[in-house]
């Protein structure tokens, strides 16, 4: 689910870059909403590969890992 939410995401964006009707005030608030819903969705698959693999993640690596999700 998480690749098909990044897709979808990444093709609103794409959208607004090419179309011109939606650069309204409510198409930018959308793709705001879009852009940060990426970058959370990224960190989480992240997160995901890490824990399929069963790595152990360091103290460190981890907050290296999440700060930009916090």
């Amino acid at each position: 689910f998480n690749i098909f939410g990044l897709f979808g995401n990444i093709n609103v964006i794409y959208a607004h870059y090419r179309l011109k009707a939606l650069r309204t005030k409510y198409g930018i608030l959308l793709t705001l909403l879009v852009a940060f819903q990426s970058i959370f969705l990224f960190f989480e698959l992240v997160a995901t590969v890490y824990g399929v693999f069963e790595q152990h993640i360091i103290r460190k690596n981890c907050f290296v890992l999440i700060s930009p999700y916090i």
